[in-house]
């Protein structure tokens, strides 16, 4: 539970590691994640994917698309 807006529950959850010392690789992943994960059909599609292979598709696709 993290306490969403709209009282969902989560259902991607995102981890990024980046060396300490380099924000604008932090930042530039939060922008990217942010334009990918803002497309409904993108988070469903994600929400389904079964595999790593998946997801990496999706994202990938997703990511070209823009």
């Amino acid at each position: 539970d993290f306490d969403a807006p709209d009282g969902e529950p989560a259902r991607i959850l995102l981890a990024i590691v980046t060396p300490l010392d380099d924000d604008g690789a932090q930042l530039e992943i939060i922008a990217d994640a942010a334009r990918v994960l803002h497309q409904a059909p993108v988070r469903h599609e994600i929400a389904r994917a079964t595999s790593l292979t998946q997801f990496l598709a999706t994202v990938r696709t997703a990511g070209a698309a823009r």
